[in-house]
C-alpha cells in the first residue's frame, strides 16, 4: 500500500514565495500599464483640443490669440483693478464652438455684447466658476478650490489642466503689435536694439485699430470685434513647421486647504501666465519656481512659485512651466494636431525651440 502524499511546511513556504514573486512582478507590470493608459487618455483629450484649435484656424484663417488685447499696457493680464482695462475672450473661450460646447460659446458672445469680457472673470455670466470638460485632463485630480485673490482682482475662477504655449520667454515677450511693448523689449536688448518676441502659435495680439473701436472710457468696451477673428497667427507664419511647433500642453493647479486659493495657476479663463498659458523658458515639471501673478504661500516643492506683483510694470515678467501628474514628463500638442509625450530631461534648447513658430529651428 502506497503512503499518502503529504503537504510539508517546506512546500507551503515555496508556494507562498512563488505567489509573492508573482504578485511583485504583477505590480511591476500593472503600474506602468496603468500609467500608459492614463497618459493615452490625456493625449486623446489633447488631440480633441487640437482639432478644435485647428478647426478654428480653418474657419477664420488664423489661430485664436491667447488673448486679444486692447489695453495699451498689455502686460497687465489679471483684472481691471490691475490695469487690464480692455481684453477679448482668451483662446480657451474662443474655441468653445469648435469643441461643441454651444451654451458656453453663446455665453461668450453675450458677455462681449454686455461688456463683461473686460472684467476677465465674467462672474455675471455664470461660467467663470465652472470649467468646460474639454479643458480638464481626465487623469489629473479635479481642483475643488476657486482662484480668488484681492491681489489679482479675480474671484470665483475655476481651474483646469491645459494651457497654450506663449513661446520660449516671458509673457511680455509674447505680446505682438504693441509699440510700447516693442520699445520696452528694445530697451532690454539695448546691445543689438532688436525686438525679440520669441512667440509661439497662440500669443497676446493687439486688436488692430482698437483705439477707434470705442470711446476713451475703456471700461465699456464691447462688441464682436473683441474676438479679433482672423487676427491671430496665420498658418504660413509657422515657418518652423507645424509638426515641429508645440502650441499647448499641461499645467497643474495648486490648491491650499479651503475653497479659495490665491494661486492663479490653472485658471482656464485668464490668459495670465500659468493660468491658461505657459512658457518654455523652463523645462517640463521644472524645479525652478514659476513666476506668476498669483502665488500661494503654501506652494512648495515642485509647485513652488514666486509672485510677480500684478498692477505693476513688472506684471508681464512672468513664466511658468508645463506640469503634469504623469511620471517623467508632460503631453504636448503640436500645431499639426499630433500629440507627443515629452520627458522632463529634454534638452532645454530643444524645448525652447519647439515653442517658437519662426525661430529657424526646423
Amino acid at each position: 500500500m502506497k503512503p499518502k502524499p503529504r503537504f510539508h511546511m517546506r512546500d507551503l513556504l515555496i508556494l507562498v514565495s512563488a505567489v509573492a514573486v508573482f504578485m511583485a512582478l504583477f505590480v511591476l507590470w500593472i503600474e506602468p500599464a496603468r500609467e500608459e493608459a492614463r497618459r493615452n487618455t490625456c493625449q486623446a483629450k489633447l488631440k480633441a483640443l487640437g482639432n478644435g484649435i485647428n478647426g478654428f484656424e480653418q474657419a477664420f484663417r488664423a489661430y485664436p490669440p491667447a488673448a486679444p488685447s486692447c489695453t495699451t499696457e498689455a502686460w497687465h493680464s489679471t483684472s481691471i483693478a490691475n490695469g487690464q482695462v480692455c481684453v477679448g475672450p482668451n483662446w480657451a473661450a474662443q474655441i468653445a464652438g469648435q469643441m461643441e460646447d454651444i451654451p458656453l460659446a453663446l455665453a461668450v458672445i453675450r458677455a462681449c455684447d454686455r461688456s463683461e469680457v473686460s472684467s476677465v472673470d465674467l462672474k455675471r455670466t455664470h461660467y467663470g466658476p465652472s470649467a468646460p470638460s474639454y479643458m480638464r485632463c481626465p487623469t489629473a485630480s479635479v481642483s475643488n478650490a476657486y482662484h480668488e485673490s484681492k491681489r489679482t482682482g479675480l474671484r470665483s475662477m475655476a481651474k483646469t489642466n491645459y494651457a497654450a504655449t506663449l513661446g520660449a520667454d516671458t509673457y511680455l515677450h509674447s505680446i505682438e503689435g504693441n509699440s510700447l511693448v516693442d520699445m520696452r523689449l528694445k530697451t532690454a536688448n539695448s546691445s543689438t536694439n532688436e525686438i525679440v518676441h520669441s512667440g509661439g502659435v497662440l500669443t497676446i495680439r493687439m486688436i488692430p485699430n482698437w483705439h477707434d473701436k470705442f470711446e476713451a472710457h475703456r471700461f465699456v468696451a464691447r462688441g464682436f470685434w473683441l474676438f479679433a477673428h482672423g487676427r491671430g497667427t496665420k498658418r504660413n507664419e509657422i515657418t518652423d513647421g507645424v509638426s515641429h511647433t508645440i502650441m499647448a500642453s499641461e499645467v497643474l493647479p495648486f490648491d491650499s486647504s479651503g475653497k479659495k486659493s490665491d494661486d492663479i495657476r490653472g485658471v482656464w479663463l485668464a490668459a495670465s501666465m500659468g493660468a491658461s498659458t505657459y512658457s518654455h523658458m523652463t523645462t517640463p515639471n521644472s524645479k525652478t519656481p514659476d513666476n506668476v501673478n498669483g502665488c500661494d504661500a503654501a506652494a512648495v516643492g515642485r509647485m513652488s512659485c514666486v509672485e510677480i506683483p500684478p498692477g505693476t510694470a513688472q506684471e508681464g515678467d512672468t513664466f511658468a512651466a508645463a506640469r503634469s501628474v504623469h511620471k517623467g514628463g508632460v503631453n504636448a500638442l503640436f500645431a499639426d494636431g499630433s500629440v507627443s509625450f515629452i520627458g522632463n530631461d529634454i534638452d532645454p534648447n530643444i524645448w525652447r525651440s519647439r515653442a517658437t513658430r519662426a525661430g529657424g529651428e526646423e
